[in-house]
């Protein structure tokens, strides 16, 4: 819902609704996705056959990560949220992720927590979440990542479990992507898309792949 590109709508132009009262009406849904933060409200979730959750906005409001939390997800087998940035509306913390770094999503093959302007910090996080037990791709692509980010994925042995590690789009150093590379090397991690900071009057920005 809100399928449009960049060159019918931006992303953030795009208003959501409230779906609390939308998944009665179709219980039987393998698949559920989302463009837009603006107005988004998902409500509980009450899908068991649901596998694919998708949402996509440039910044996205912690109570709908809440919602996620607090839904019935448990055959969900591709979950991707786009985090985004709190110069297009992200209120989410990292405690507010941790619900689900931490959940119970038995069938759960695909975590993709994207875009983000704290993925150093998130990457932290993900030392000891009890979902890498699980997951066969993490997917932290688009985001912000730079050398300490990439610190913690390196200390963090579980994530050798991994089929593929997705960290494309970033700002990491030659030094780490060359350590990541050769650690994660049977997870074919990916890091292409290098970006470089822009700085001015001193001051040094890292923005995420896509927010408005």
């Amino acid at each position: 819902i809100g399928d449009m590109d960049g060159e019918e709508c931006e992303m953030s132009w795009i208003v959501q609704a409230d779906y609390t009262n939308f998944y009665q009406h179709f219980p039987g849904l393998e698949t559920f996705g989302v463009r837009g933060g603006e107005s988004l409200k998902l409500g509980k979730i009450d899908l068991p056959n649901l596998k694919n959750l998708i949402i996509e906005t440039g910044g996205l409001k912690k109570k709908v990560v809440a919602d996620v939390v607090k839904s019935n997800l448990v055959n969900l087998e591709h979950l991707e949220i786009w985090l985004g940035t709190d110069n297009y509306g992200c209120t989410i913390k990292i405690e507010d992720i941790l619900p689900i770094l931490n959940g119970n999503y038995p069938n759960l093959k695909y975590l993709g927590l994207k875009n983000y302007d704290q993925q150093n910090d998130l990457a932290e996080a993900l030392q000891g979440a009890s979902i890498l037990a699980t997951i066969e791709t993490l997917d932290l692509s688009m985001g912000t990542l730079t050398d300490k980010g990439a610190e913690a994925l390196f200390n963090n042995e579980v994530l050798l479990n991994l089929k593929h590690l997705n960290c494309r789009y970033h700002f990491i150093s030659d030094k780490w992507q060359k350590q990541l590379k050769e650690k994660f090397a049977a997870q074919n991690i990916n890091l292409s898309d290098v970006e470089v900071a822009d700085e001015y009057d001193d001051e040094v920005y890292y923005y995420v792949e896509i927010g408005e």
